[in-house]
């Protein structure tokens, strides 16, 4: 590869979720295919992309014929059949072995990356974010990315509203309201429940209820047409009525008594639960500017400044406190972060605007 150049990119088992960063390298003018080893698999991936990308669109192949050269990116079921290690893994947990880095491409252009040991491994990496146009949030080796602890809790905060009495559809209506876009739910049919509970396990979290028994009953998401909504004829979401009786039924299976839990409720428990990971995430060594591009990737813009509102109305001591509340009522997912305890250096850095 001479200075400058980008060799082709393969994307393997990788899912539509990849359709931006798709685009922009094809819009940077990169070779991009998108290779799946079951032509069935293949098929449903296709037609996902292809209603996410207008032209130029990627190539598509089955089996593990490669490109020469190619810069190669996985996801985890890849590795069963791809005949060299991937250049990069879209999987946690997050190592930084020696020959692959692991990338989270779900909130292009925000790209959360843990690099390899390798220096060649990540000049070539490198060379190809930059290609695409990505913002580069660097991430320690560990269980999960920054991005996913975030969205671990947010669905860990929405498990419990659902067995505490919530629909699916109130929630994402009461936070699209709020400047959420999309609503969790409705995002989390984008992006593919199986993938969202594989993220779950991998972040070692108690039983997701709701979400297991979505996936055990093949409600993946938009890409197979039933997720939290229906998507009849593969158009818009359709509110699903039968959902209610599931979440009732594994209520009742969990003992859980399921009441009214009104909009102004989901809003708050939502905005307290966030600012808590942020916390923990800042903590943990994220800058201001990190957080402020985290936020607007996996949550909208618009959350942005409605959290630094609140987290400037209220002190550390009464986040706490609103915290041991919720986590009183509705579980683990409004754990207090240690930090909220001493003088929270993290929280009055947190939302500082850019």
């Amino acid at each position: 590869m001479t200075e400058g150049e980008v060799p082709p990119v393969v994307l393997c088992e990788a899912g539509s979720e990849t359709a931006p960063f798709i685009a922009a390298l094809l819009a940077n003018g990169l070779s991009v295919t998108v290779q799946e080893e079951d032509p069935e698999t293949l098929d449903r991936v296709a037609f996902g992309l292809r209603r996410r990308l207008s032209a130029p669109l990627p190539d598509f192949g089955t089996g593990a014929q490669l490109p020469k050269g190619a810069i190669v990116i996985a996801g985890p079921a890849a590795l069963d059949w791809l005949p060299v290690p991937p250049t990069a893994l879209l999987a946690e947990p997050i190592s930084g072995i020696a020959d692959t880095a692991c990338l989270d491409l779900s909130a292009f252009p925000l790209v959360e990356a843990c690099w390899s040991r390798s220096d060649d491994i990540d000049r070539v990496m490198s060379s190809v974010l930059r290609a695409s146009g990505a913002h580069i949030m660097e991430a320690a080796a560990g269980a999960l990315f920054p991005g996913s602890q975030l969205l671990n809790r947010v669905f860990g905060m929405v498990d419990a509203l659902l067995m505490g009495g919530a629909a699916p559809w109130e929630l994402d209506a009461a936070l699209e309201a709020a400047g959420w876009q999309p609503g969790p739910l409705a995002a989390q049919d984008d992006g593919g429940l199986d993938h969202a509970l594989a993220r779950w396990k991998a972040g070692g979290g108690a039983r997701y209820t709701v979400l297991e028994r979505m996936v055990q009953e093949g409600r993946l998401g938009r890409s197979v047409g039933v997720g939290w909504y229906r998507y009849p004829g593969g158009g818009g979401a359709v509110i699903d009525p039968l959902l209610e009786d599931m979440i009732d039924e594994e209520a009742r299976f969990a003992g859980r008594q399921r009441a009214e839990v009104t909009a102004d409720t989901i809003i708050h428990t939502f905005r307290m639960g966030v600012i808590a990971e942020l916390v923990r995430i800042a903590e943990a060594g994220a800058s201001p500017e990190a957080l402020n591009r985290l936020v607007s990737a996996k949550l909208g813009p618009a959350v942005l400044p409605d959290l630094r509102r609140v987290a400037k109305e209220m002190d550390p001591t009464r986040i706490a406190f609103e915290l041991g509340g919720l986590r009183q009522r509705f579980g683990p997912a409004w754990n207090v972060p240690d930090a909220l305890y001493g003088d929270c250096a993290a929280l009055e850095h947190l939302f500082r605007a850019p």
